[in-house]
């Protein structure tokens, strides 16, 4: 029946906004608690590696929110500058996970831990003028 079928997508298209619904919500909540402090504090607080996953972990969210934005308003993205910007930043998490990962590798093969550091001024800027840009 096309009316069953009809019916049952729409029930599936409400659920679906639904869970986008309080995804935002939750997301929105977890946002607003780290922003009451401001980030210069909060990195203070950190290791350059935590300050570097915290700072692209940011740039990646607000990036992917700009996105679903765009595709809410009808923009074809596949092109847009917001793809090659999400792409940038999924290089740089990419990067400080291969770090990571370099340094607990590191630390379990040997007792001599060498130290690698983020530069954090220099992840800031990046991240700033990522944030900065307009499309």
């Amino acid at each position: 029946d096309v009316m069953a079928g009809e019916r049952e997508a729409l029930a599936e298209a409400v659920e679906n906004f639904e869970e986008l619904e309080n995804f935002l919500g939750d997301l929105k909540a977890h946002l607003d608690k780290l922003f009451k402090i401001p980030l210069k504090e909060i990195d203070a607080q950190l290791t350059p590696m935590e300050s570097a996953t915290l700072h692209t972990s940011l740039a990646f969210t607000i990036n992917s929110l700009f996105h679903m934005y765009l595709k809410t308003e009808g923009v074809d993205t596949k092109n847009h500058p917001i793809k090659q910007e999400l792409d940038r930043v999924k290089k740089y998490i990419k990067r400080v996970k291969n770090l990571e990962k370099e340094k607990n590798d590191k630390h379990e093969s040997s007792g001599a831990v060498a130290k690698r550091r983020v530069d954090r001024k220099a992840a800031s800027r990046m991240i700033r003028a990522g944030m900065k840009r307009k499309f």
